[in-house]
């Protein structure tokens, strides 16, 4: 049996075939996640219908909070966070939406993302969330892609560490020929893959005898 390649080695591998094998684990990856049916249905719903809504200037409160449970359920679950979205105005929101899709049009980033951190419970990572469903350049930027795509881990999940995050992976989608959601779903399964391919921390440790 192969050796699972880890996130950071596919990030450098140029195989279209290696990608492929590794998005082709996403929907598996999901179902070993709590609520994995409700995750599974978000992941669908963020990636049709809300995808194709934002790009349409249509974004409302109830998408945002389903963005946010797609988000804390396949990453860390913090509810202070849900109650915070909740009390956005509609109205808000649907500015926010159509002042990042204007900036997304001329390719600027950072603005685009401040629109989105503007809004109540929203930071730099669920605001990149946004992005990756507006655009084809820019990816959610979750802990085990950035830290397979940059080599280190997010240290203050700052709008700086989201634009250089940001050039770095849409570099390797151009690459790929495919979009920057695409590069990070599959370094998010990659990873995942390669946790549930290695031995149990919790297995019995052989019992070492005492010296004497």
């Amino acid at each position: 049996m192969s050796k699972v390649l880890t996130a950071a080695a596919l990030f450098a591998e140029s195989d279209r075939e290696l990608w492929k094998g590794a998005i082709a684990k996403y929907a598996k990856c999901l179902l070993r996640k709590k609520n994995a049916e409700v995750l599974a249905e978000d992941d669908a719903y963020l990636d049709t219908k809300m995808s194709t809504g934002i790009r349409n200037n249509e974004l409302s409160v109830g998408d945002l909070e389903r963005a946010m449970r797609w988000k804390l359920t396949r990453g860390q679950w913090r509810p202070k966070l849900m109650d915070l979205v909740r009390t956005n105005k509609a109205e808000d929101v649907s500015e926010r939406c159509k002042a990042a899709n204007r900036y997304l049009g001329d390719k600027e980033v950072r603005k685009a993302l401040k629109e989105y951190s503007s809004l109540k419970g929203i930071g730099p990572a669920t605001a990149s969330l946004l992005l990756s469903l507006a655009c084809d350049y820019c990816p959610f930027m979750s802990d085990e892609a950035y830290e397979a795509s940059m080599g280190k881990k997010i240290k203050r999940y700052s709008e700086a560490e989201y634009l250089e995050y940001q050039a770095v992976v849409a570099a390797k989608a151009t690459e790929l020929d495919v979009s920057a959601a695409y590069v990070e779903k599959a370094l998010w399964a990659q990873h995942m893959s390669y946790l549930s391919s290695e031995p149990s921390s919790e297995e019995p440790r052989t019992k070492k005898r005492k010296l004497v």
